[in-house]
This record gives C-alpha cells, sequence and structure tokens, in this order.
C-alpha cells in the first residue's frame, strides 16, 4: 500500500475512534499504522500537496498527523532527533494547517508532558526560539497567580525553564533576555519553605553555563526588568548573600549552605572569579554561617555545613 492509500485508509477509520481517541482501538489503528507508514513520508506526502496547492490532500495529512501526536507515542516521535528537521519546517511552513498543527502539538506536549528541554537540548535548528518564547507565556500566566509557590505545576515549570536555559551560552542568553531565569532567582525570596527547597534544587541547573553562573553572581549588582509583567516591574536580589541569611532556617538551611559551596567549585569550572575571594565580608558572613551551623545540633546540617566549607576551600587558595 503506497503512503496515500494508507492516509486515507487511516483517517476514514478514524470515524470508529472519534468519540473517544484515547480508546484502545485508536491506539491499536496508530500502531498499525506507523508499522506500514515510515514518518518521513509521510512529511513528504504533506510536502507534495502542499506543492501542488492541494488543501484537501493538506488536510487529510494534517487529520492524520494530529492523530498521531496525540497518541500515547506521540511525544516519543515528535521528539526524535530525525523530526527536528520537520518541525521547524512545520514552524515556518507555508500551509497555515501545517503551521498550526506543529505549533499546537509542541505546546501540547510542552504544557502537559513537559519535554520542551529534549528540543531545546538542538538549539542549531533553531527551534529553541519557539520553546523559549512558549515558556515565557506560561510563566507570565503563573505570575500573575499569587498563589503559584503552591502549584506543583509551576515548580515543574520552573524546574523545565532551568534545563532548557543551561544547554548552553547562548540559550541561557537569550533565556535571560526574555525573563526566563529572574523567578527561578527571585524564587529564594520565598516565604514558603517547602518552596524555597524546590528553588534551592533547581538553581544549580542555572550555573551549568559561564553566562548563567554570571548572571546569578552578579544578581546583587543588577537590576532586572522584568519583561514577563505588563507592566515592568524592577526589583534587584542579592542572591549569595540571601543564601548565607538563610543558613540559620532549621529546614532551608543546610541546602543553602552546600548551594553556596557549589559556587565556588562551579566558578572554577567556568574559570570566572568566584565570590569567596573577591568578596571578604560576604566569605567571613559565610564561615560565621558554617561555624554556627557546625556548632548546631542538627547532625545533617553540620554534614551540609563541612561539604559546603569544603568546596568553598578547594576552589580557592588563598
Amino acid at each position: 500500500m503506497d503512503t496515500w492509500s494508507a492516509l486515507s485508509t487511516f483517517q476514514a477509520r478514524s470515524i470508529a475512534t472519534s468519540g473517544n481517541r484515547d480508546c484502545l482501538l485508536e491506539k491499536e489503528l496508530v500502531k498499525d499504522f506507523l508499522l506500514q507508514v515510515p514518518m518521513p513520508n509521510v512529511f513528504e506526502c504533506l510536502q507534495e500537496a502542499s506543492n501542488k496547492g492541494a488543501t484537501k490532500d493538506v488536510n487529510l495529512v494534517c487529520q492524520c498527523l494530529e492523530r498521531i501526536f496525540r497518541s500515547d507515542v506521540g511525544p516519543e516521535i515528535l521528539f526524535q532527533e530525525p523530526m527536528l528537521p520537520f518541525l521547524v519546517a512545520g514552524i515556518s511552513h507555508d500551509e497555515v494547517a501545517a503551521k498550526k498543527l506543529t505549533l499546537d502539538m509542541v505546546d501540547l506536549h510542552l504544557t502537559a508532558q513537559y519535554h520542551a528541554s529534549m528540543l531545546v537540548s538542538a538549539p542549531d535548528t533553531g527551534v529553541y526560539h519557539k520553546i523559549l518564547q512558549r515558556l515565557r507565556d506560561l510563566l507570565s500566566d503563573y505570575l500573575s497567580r499569587p498563589s503559584r509557590e503552591n502549584s506543583v505545576e509551576y515548580v515543574r515549570l520552573l524546574e523545565l525553564v532551568s534545563k532548557c536555559c543551561s544547554v548552553n551560552d547562548v540559550v541561557m542568553a537569550e533565556s535571560i533576555a526574555l525573563g526566563l531565569a529572574q523567578p527561578v532567582v527571585q524564587g529564594i525570596q520565598s516565604s514558603d519553605a517547602l518552596f524555597q527547597l524546590n528553588i534551592l534544587d533547581i538553581i544549580p541547573n542555572v550555573c551549568t553555563t559561564r553566562t548563567g553562573l554570571l548572571y546569578v553572581f552578579q544578581s546583587g549588582t543588577l537590576y532586572i526588568s522584568l519583561v514577563l509583567y505588563t507592566t515592568h516591574t524592577i526589583w534587584s536580589i542579592d542572591l549569595l548573600t540571601h543564601l548565607v541569611a538563610t543558613a540559620a532556617h532549621p529546614l532551608v538551611g543546610g541546602n543553602a549552605l552546600r548551594l553556596i559551596g557549589s559556587f565556588s567549585t562551579l566558578a572554577a569550572t567556568h574559570s570566572v572569579q568566584s565570590w569567596n575571594w573577591t568578596d571578604a565580608a560576604l566569605a567571613k558572613a559565610f564561615l560565621g554561617a558554617v561555624e554556627s551551623a557546625l556548632q548546631g545540633g542538627d547532625p545533617q546540617k553540620q554534614i551540609a555545613a563541612m561539604d559546603a566549607v569544603a568546596a568553598f576551600a578547594s576552589a580557592s587558595d588563598k
């Protein structure tokens, strides 16, 4: 059976599952179709129909693709490396139906299953621009909600943002320009201890690139305009000073100390001038927090303090 015949048959059988795309029969129909037809062949048909100006055939292919991408195997197919050229082509396709389908499917799986980092991991394709802009829109929506810190989805979104930002310095720079990194850094000011713990786990992702680490180190000296808000809000936070102050917190303190120590190691890795030998006052405050933790009665915080001071000391011979 040629590809066009397979597409026609596949779409004709969709009537049986039109009321329930999650049923077992629909899954079997998608599976059988994929066994018969390689995905590149489907996209070739789409381009062929587009070149001929055959709107009916374009719609047929798009309807079939939508069923495939909305199925259980959709995310696996959509985010495979060989699919990236087709996604790039789809986003900029002349056919409105093809462009809408591509963006709809990326939005669907970005929102529901958070696979965007797999797309951003191939920044040379240019797809990551669309992903970062979509993340900005999602963050903008959450930032308008007063209770966002209680949302598991918001925490997952921040984690996704941090992973996407960390792909390389180019992606990080664009992410910072779009306002994606600011909510992660700003989250450390939360009065919700559980949310702070999540942020302490997420921040290291931002620091995996040199650009990200410099951004974190400069957080106390830069005033950043959040492009996420309709009215620009100016804020400044000295992240390192705030973390040192947080070290005394009974729940968050140990994690804060570890993160401060890890900054020294990351700075050495990225050949960045580290705070531990450029800011004497901050270093003194940090060592004071370590001493306080070591003298306290919490074994876990004592271990965290030892880890932090070891990283602090090993990153510099001063």
